[in-house]
């Protein structure tokens, strides 16, 4: 049975068409969807080539249609190609594909009109055909996503089946055997019509599913964000309820020890000058833990949303050091030895941010510390800056070690019934102070009546 070979030509045309109305109802769908539009524009040139292909015997226009013919297959393929390439975010060379479709275009040409050769256009339409078919396989395989991987891995085999396919008919004019006219029934014109007919319905199928494929992965993706988002909303929500439980708590403690004492300097006459700088200095150290509460929660505000910049100048190290440890001077049951003869001059940092990790420490230092000497050393080692600070409190336990600079955690012995304040951010955003310097926080002993934090900052 013979098979007409122009009735396949129309039925081409037709299925383009028709894939051209399938991927446009898709694209109104999901018009979001990269290189769609090319795979579109594709079918389109492919159901015009099919009908100049139909007009190729025409006595009128017979020999324009075979160029016009060629020009709008190859482009087609030019725009599978970028198409792919756009799909999985990659950029084509725009220049070399126009290049490319005039190169064939030109051969298509010289070989029409001026020499007219049916041999020499089967090799050149088919050679480019390959070459063409055989980029779009690769860059189906090596670009593929995990979210398309197998339906990519199927397009892939089509065209790298219908390259070998045209690199085969491309050389058979070689081989001997015998050209013909395009519309003879002959076993390759036939083959080549059904290969293509074949292969344009699976690849519309395969971009079709290839398409659904990353929407319904992407779907799922936005799922997991929106639910992981929410999650972590309520995780912060929380973590603010709890925050402010704890502020209020904090504040509410100096506020009453500097209430009582300002109110006993009515009710209870002072005795002397002494008993009335011991009631100032109650209210001034309950003045100073309020306005070290609030610089932290100010510090975690720039630390947590977005705002945490340094500002490093140039900056006198002993006034610094002196003013941070100047609380120690409100408890009547410490003393501060400040060692400062290998320490720089000045350094380089930000000396608001210095002051408040540096503040933290020595706040801790006095807290946990019943009484007894607080040591504070600073010295220059190279590139860094060390700033220790020692205590004579009851040590950190081997079980708070790893815990020490996280948000919000204290240490066993703040919840040993002691009722030691604090609101578990001092060490956490010295920690992140330090580290923003380029340096580091560290404890170098926990041992009890000698604890060490060391504060390294760095010269750059």
């Amino acid at each position: 049975m013979n098979i007409d070979i122009k009735t396949l030509a129309i039925l081409l045309c037709i299925t383009n068409v028709l894939q051209v109305i399938s991927l446009s109802i898709l694209a109104r769908v999901k018009m979001s969807c990269k290189g769609l539009g090319c795979w579109i524009l594709a079918n389109v040139s492919l159901a015009l080539g099919f009908l100049f292909n139909y007009l190729r015997d025409d006595k009128g226009i017979g020999l324009l249609a075979i160029v016009v013919n060629n020009l709008l297959f190859i482009a087609a393929l030019a725009l599978i190609y970028a198409g792919v390439l756009r799909f999985f975010n990659q950029r084509e060379k725009n220049k070399l594909l126009v290049l490319a479709c005039l190169t064939v275009t030109l051969i298509a040409l010289y070989f029409t009109f001026v020499d007219n050769s049916q041999a020499a256009r089967r090799v050149n339409f088919s050679f480019a055909v390959g070459i063409f078919s055989f980029f779009i396989a690769r860059a189906l395989y090596i670009h593929r996503t995990e979210a398309v991987n197998i339906s990519a891995h199927f397009l892939s085999l089509v065209f790298l089946g219908k390259a070998v396919f045209f690199m085969i008919r491309a050389v058979t004019p070689f081989t001997g055997g015998t050209v013909g006219s395009l519309f003879s029934a002959t076993l390759t014109q036939t083959m080549t019509y059904m290969v293509v007919l074949v292969a344009c319905t699976l690849w519309t199928f395969g971009f079709i599913i290839m398409i659904n494929q990353r929407l319904a992965f992407e779907s799922q993706e936005a799922k997991i964000e929106t639910e992981t988002a929410l999650a972590n909303e309520q995780l912060m929500l929380l973590e603010q309820r709890q925050f402010i439980s704890m502020l209020s708590h904090e504040f509410r403690t100096p506020l009453a020890v500097a209430d009582f004492a300002a109110a006993n300097l009515t009710e209870v006459p002072p005795i002397d000058q002494d008993d009335i700088n011991q009631r100032v200095i109650q209210i001034r150290r309950s003045i100073s833990s309020m306005v070290q509460l609030i610089e932290n929660c100010m510090t975690r505000e720039r630390i947590e949303f977005g705002g945490f910049t340094l500002m490093r100048q140039d900056t006198e190290l002993i006034p610094l050091l002196t003013e941070a440890a100047h609380m120690v001077d409100f408890s009547a049951r410490h003393t501060l030895e400040l060692i400062t003869d290998k320490a720089p001059l000045s350094w380089p940092l930000d000396s608001t941010l210095f002051r408040i990790a540096l503040s933290n420490l020595i706040d801790n230092a006095v807290k946990y510390t019943k009484e007894g000497k607080i040591i504070l050393r600073a010295e220059e080692c190279g590139e860094y800056m060390s700033v220790t600070v020692t205590d004579q409190g009851p040590g950190i336990t081997p079980a708070d070690v790893d815990i020490l600079f996280e948000k919000f955690v204290r240490g066993s012995a703040a919840n040993s019934g002691k009722s030691i304040r604090g609101a578990g951010l001092g060490l956490y955003i010295s920690k992140r102070i330090a580290v923003a310097h380029g340096g580091d926080l560290r404890l170098l002993s926990g041992a009890k009546g000698a604890t060490v934090f060391e504060l390294l900052i760095t010269k750059a």
